[in-house]
């Protein structure tokens, strides 16, 4: 029997444009956009589920409800027998629950990092992060997750949907997975969303073809640029000081300058673990946009 593992975000579904659709909010009109978005992403998340019991009936699936608190997804809206983790926090946050027993992981809901342009809601763990550079790379929550999954859990990740831009991204440093993409930017908080039903059609082709050869779904086959090997440098640049303030009180960051901090190991699972608890220190300053 197959299994499938889907690390959920939010901000990269289908018709989601605006952080005011990523949280629940106490005034009516928020809190109706973000159940509205959460229908999206149950929706979309359907299809690609969908898409993958035609290929295999047997398949086990379980998804990892990666946004923010990562409690926005109710198992009660997603096809019966699907497995879903919930909550925070958790080791490996967007990425919990992943481990070599699974054939293949996929990102949906995904966006771009940082400062790029057209990128719907891009950002990368925190809006406090400017950039994350690993290795000389700057890098978002694709290429982090993606290493995580392959580096750590030796799974392939063979699939990603999000955005245009993050489609860009995506299959810049990951060439050989398929891309889904549910909309086109048209600047940080607003988008050409693509029908559910154009969406159905690009989920059921691109899971076809991804699984129509098991023997293509090796580590070798979606190896990423060998530049992200041991050993790790990574480097943080924040938003402002206050940000790196907080960051800084994990020792194992080095404060390089007002704005940037660096950390270093020989592990992969080192370098992610540290991130993550960086990033979560940042919830001592204040909440987050995304």
């Amino acid at each position: 029997m197959a299994r499938y593992y889907i690390s959920a975000d939010l901000e990269g579904i289908v018709g989601v444009v605006n952080p005011r659709q990523c949280y629940p909010a106490p005034g009516r009109e928020d809190g109706e956009l973000y159940q509205r978005a959460l229908l999206l992403a149950h929706q979309e998340l359907t299809l690609l589920i969908g898409a993958l019991l035609d290929c295999d009936e047997t398949a086990e699936v379980v998804i990892n409800d990666a946004h923010s608190g990562m409690l926005n997804l109710d198992i009660n809206q997603l096809p019966e027998g699907i497995r879903l983790l919930s909550g925070k926090p958790k080791v490996a946050a967007m990425m919990a629950g992943l481990d070599n027993g699974f054939d293949a992981a996929m990102l949906i809901g995904y966006h771009a990092k940082p400062g790029t342009r057209y990128g719907v809601l891009n950002h990368a763990f925190h809006h406090g992060i400017a950039n994350i550079d690993l290795n000389g790379v700057s890098v978002g929550e694709a290429a982090m997750n993606t290493l995580w999954a392959q580096q750590v859990c030796q799974v392939p990740v063979v699939l990603g949907a999000g955005d245009a831009a993050f489609c860009a991204e995506f299959s810049a440093f990951s060439p050989a997975a398929a891309t889904v993409e549910t909309k086109v930017g048209l600047s940080t908080t607003s988008a050409r969303s693509h029908s559910l039903e154009a969406l159905a059609a690009a989920y059921h082709g691109a899971v076809t073809v991804t699984f129509s050869d098991w023997s293509a779904l090796t580590l070798e086959h979606y190896q990423l640029d060998p530049i992200f090997k041991p050993p790790y440098a990574m480097t943080l640049t924040m938003t402002n000081t206050l940000y790196a303030d907080a960051v800084a009180l994990n020792p194992l960051f080095d404060r390089v300058d007002g704005l940037s901090l660096t950390a270093g190991a020989d592990s992969f699972e080192q370098v992610y673990r540290t991130l993550q608890s960086g990033y979560m220190l940042l919830g001592s300053t204040d909440q987050p946009h995304y």
